[in-house]
């Protein structure tokens, strides 16, 4: 007697098959929800910045009212840049601890410039001042690589003027202090 091998669809392997089917659409789906495929959207054409009212000075097309502050450095007041670059300076180092004064003599009316730096993480308060009345004041600013200054522009009458700095810090601070002045007619 010979027997014969015979391949039988049984319920439950085609049960099996058919589950494992549907299960691999499901999950074949879910994929294609979480990464949908990209898309290529065409977007406006850009303009030439050569073209910008704001660099093309010749341009028709006003590039808009921008404020005074925008146009100036952190720390320049009204006068602007222009008084910054035609300032007769004065430089000098101090190693501040506690307080420090620098004596000016004001020949005419003027704009008197002020710039402290340094490197320590310590607050330095700067004024000008004239007799016992305070003319200007600042303190600290901090810039995005770590030096500090402290920043004033005043309009002085003639006469003698003091910049005093100050500091609560524990130790001497060295400060660069750089003074300028201009004649109040420039």
């Amino acid at each position: 007697m010979k027997r014969r091998l015979e391949l039988t669809p049984y319920p439950a392997t085609a049960g099996f098959i058919l589950a494992l089917t549907v299960c691999n659409c499901m999950l074949w789906a879910q994929a294609q929800q979480k990464n949908p495929t990209p898309r290529v959207q065409d977007a406006p054409p850009r303009g030439q910045v050569s073209e910008d009212p704001l660099v093309k000075t010749s341009s028709s097309k006003t590039p808009g009212v921008l404020p005074a502050g925008a146009l100036r450095a952190p720390g320049i007041g009204e006068q602007g840049e222009e008084t910054w670059k035609s300032a007769k300076w004065q430089h000098s180092t101090i190693r501040l601890s506690g307080a420090s004064s620098t004596n000016l003599s004001i020949a005419a009316p003027s704009v008197l410039l002020v710039r402290a730096t340094w490197k320590q993480s310590v607050d330095v308060n700067v004024s000008v001042l004239q007799g016992a009345a305070v003319l200007a004041s600042a303190t600290t600013q901090k810039a995005f690589d770590g030096l500090r200054s402290a920043t004033i522009q005043v309009k002085v009458p003639a006469g003698p003027v003091v910049v005093k700095a100050s500091s609560t810090a524990p130790g001497p601070i060295p400060v660069e202090l750089y003074t300028g002045i201009v004649p109040a007619g420039k």
